[in-house]
């Protein structure tokens, strides 16, 4: 996720230190609770659009 925003240009929110500290300390706490509380997790971090939407439609 950081490397994301990083590598932005059309939001410079998180690219100061303390932005990042803020988002890395958020999904550190926030992250675990969604875990909890989902049903199904896909995790897009190095899949192609195509697989996603595959892995979509199949939960319909």
């Amino acid at each position: 996720m950081i490397k994301r925003i990083d590598d932005r240009t059309t939001n410079y929110y998180g690219k100061r230190p303390r932005e990042k500290e803020e988002i890395i300390d958020s999904l550190s706490r926030v992250l675990p609770l969604l875990k909890d509380s989902s049903d199904v997790i896909i995790d897009t971090t190095n899949m192609d659009v195509d697989v996603i939407c595959e892995k979509l439609k199949d939960l319909l």
